[in-house]
């Protein structure tokens, strides 16, 4: 569970970082936005041996693969948000010169708070799904490597118990995560969130 929390923090912090690049220069954020959803259009099953060989660790072959799974959900909606002006906010800033990139970020992304929420709230099953199909193919432990000894075995129960224990950890992920950023939501904005799951 640890590794998967660990390589969707470092999905938010590359996707935030490849996208505020691209916001602020438009050639090397067009090479960066390619080079994205070149990656994300091969099948994760063929680059994971790939990243085996280059790489030649399969912890960080594996860590590598949550990230990627993480990244380009956020990417995209930050990519959305980013790309569509507040013209009502923006247009006091451009009026009186101050139209600085930081300015602009931080007035797109407080404007779509909740949208960006969300969507870093559901790319945490996709960095589960990602530990899970790393430790299937790569790993020497965990829940995937599991299933793949049961499979093996034609142990059938052992796989149900895994699966059961994906969707708690996923579960208790998935609240805790919405819950801490329910609370940075009403602090920014002073108003409650929806606590659907």
């Amino acid at each position: 569970m640890g590794f998967a929390v660990a390589g969707h923090m470092a999905g938010i912090m590359m996707a935030f970082m490849v996208s505020y690049f691209a916001m602020v220069y438009k050639l090397i954020g067009s090479v960066l936005k390619s080079v994205s959803f070149t990656v994300q259009s091969y099948p994760i099953v063929a680059i994971i041996p790939l990243l085996y060989i280059v790489i030649n660790n399969d912890i960080f072959a594996q860590f590598i693969v949550i990230v990627i799974f993480s990244y380009f959900p956020i990417f995209i909606a930050l990519n959305g948000i980013l790309g569509d002006p507040v013209k009502e906010v923006e247009h006091f800033y451009n009026i009186n010169n101050y139209s600085v990139h930081q300015v602009i970020f931080n007035i797109r992304i407080s404007e779509n708070l909740k949208t960006l929420i969300e969507v870093l709230v559901g790319s945490s099953t996709l960095a589960f799904v990602g530990s899970i199909v790393a430790e299937l193919l790569l790993g020497k432990s965990g829940i995937g490597f599991q299933i793949n000894l049961a499979h093996a075995n034609n142990d059938t129960d052992k796989i149900l118990v895994a699966l059961f224990l994906i969707g708690v950890f996923n579960l208790i992920y998935l609240s805790l995560l919405k819950i801490i950023l329910s609370f940075f939501y009403k602090k920014i904005t002073g108003k409650v969130m929806e606590m659907g799951l």
